[in-house]
């Protein structure tokens, strides 16, 4: 879908309907399309290129939030993935700080503890982490080429 406009609402329009024959709804609002590639290419496209979700419009974006990472025309950069993983790290240290207190505190359980760790600061360091360090096993299962940034 990624390279062709028509097929890319053809596969909107086929999840349409796969969700209404299943009576079930998705929440267009939350839903956008994003072009890669040239900025020049990309304004024009913007003003002539309209998607829907059945009469509703889904609008195209420059950026887009998904799963507390902000995708946009950067994201094949390092630099990129460098600033979303520091951005998990940091709320990863904030979470501790939070914590560190009870976390040290001598009177607590060891297992009260630990699961402050796993429930509290854990899913904050790892929030988010398959979409910024793909494991071994699925980068081999995309394309070749697919993960590394069109120039």
């Amino acid at each position: 879908f990624w390279r062709d406009p028509i097929r890319l609402q053809q596969g909107i329009d086929f999840h349409k309907y796969l969700l209404d024959e299943l009576d079930m709804e998705a929440n267009v609002n939350k839903s956008a399309v994003m072009l890669f590639g040239n900025t020049k290419l990309k304004e024009v496209l913007k003003e002539s290129l309209k998607f829907r979700w059945g009469t509703d419009p889904i609008p195209i974006v420059d950026n887009y939030k998904y799963l507390g990472i902000i995708l946009n025309h950067k994201i094949g950069r390092g630099v990129a993935w460098d600033e979303q993983a520091n951005k998990n790290i940091s709320r990863g240290a904030g979470a501790y700080a939070k914590c560190c207190r009870f976390l040290q505190g001598s009177k607590v359980d060891l297992n009260i503890k630990i699961q402050n760790l796993q429930t509290m600061i854990r899913p904050q360091y790892i929030y988010s982490y398959e979409c910024i360090y793909p494991t071994e096993t699925k980068q081999y299962s995309y394309p070749p080429g697919a993960l590394k940034p069109e120039v």
